[in-house]
């Protein structure tokens, strides 16, 4: 018989609980899962590793002892930053990692300075303008090229009940620019690890090859968001990191 195992998921910067729910169905039996919501803020803190880990020792509770971890763009950040806090505090805890289309994090200043102006210009549109706008143009964004005019309309319908203040707070909380580099982190990493990433999405393909850590599986016809248009795919790579 086939020990039972947790996994817990991280969604994306809009994403929801329900986000995940194709690859769950693709998951084998004994594996049962927890998807958490992301906070907009942890106001204890203020470096983004000590939000990540305050917001995290929050839900703790809700987990068991061991586990594996999956987190999608803004999520797979902080999955990453949980994985640095379970490797010195509970080594034992974490039995996997899979990022999907998420940034380890930035090394040049000019690069954290101009990430930083560009969330805060979009934070100041959520903060602004009419939602819908505002999804169309975040959906436009290059990352998203490979979505569809009609996809792009199912994700706004979806999230026009959100909040764009509290959108806006995330953003600039959980900036990428506020973010270390979890690259060294990720290098001596002792369980498994996989990054995915989607055939056409070349910024995050680049990410993935290089980080030249662990197993980089890049998706064959998928964009940035992989779970959604290739759940099937994430179930398959789930399921092999199970066995290792």
């Amino acid at each position: 018989m086939t020990a039972p195992k947790t996994l817990v998921f991280l969604p994306g910067f809009l994403g929801a609980k329900t986000d995940f729910d194709t690859v769950i169905a693709h998951l084998p039996s004994n594996v049962s899962t927890v998807v958490l919501t992301l906070p907009d803020s942890v106001k204890q803190s203020v470096t983004f590793d000590a939000c990540v880990v305050d917001w995290f020792k929050s839900t703790q509770g809700q987990l068991p002892t061991a586990f594996y971890l999956y987190g999608y763009s803004l999520g797979g950040r902080f999955a990453m930053a949980i994985a640095q806090y379970l490797s010195r505090q509970s080594p034992d805890a974490l039995r996997g990692l899979m990022i999907e289309s998420a940034h380890p994090g930035l090394s040049l200043q000019h690069e954290k300075t101009q990430r930083l102006a560009s969330d805060k210009k979009w934070a100041n549109a959520f903060k602004n303008e009419p939602l819908g706008e505002v999804l169309l143009s975040w959906y436009r964004q290059p990352v998203f090229s490979s979505l569809t005019a009609s996809t792009i309309a199912q994700f706004i319908q979806k999230k026009s009940h959100l909040n764009g203040l509290k959108m806006a707070e995330q953003l600039l909380n959980f900036s990428l620019a506020n973010q270390p580099n979890y690259s060294s982190f990720l290098r001596s990493l002792t369980c498994p690890l996989a990054y995915l990433s989607g055939e056409y999405d070349r910024k995050f393909t680049h990410v993935g090859r290089s980080l030249g850590v662990g197993t980089h599986r890049i998706i064959k016809g998928a964009g940035h968001n992989i779970h959604y248009s290739h759940a099937k795919s994430v179930a398959k790579q789930l399921t092999l990191m199970f066995k290792q």
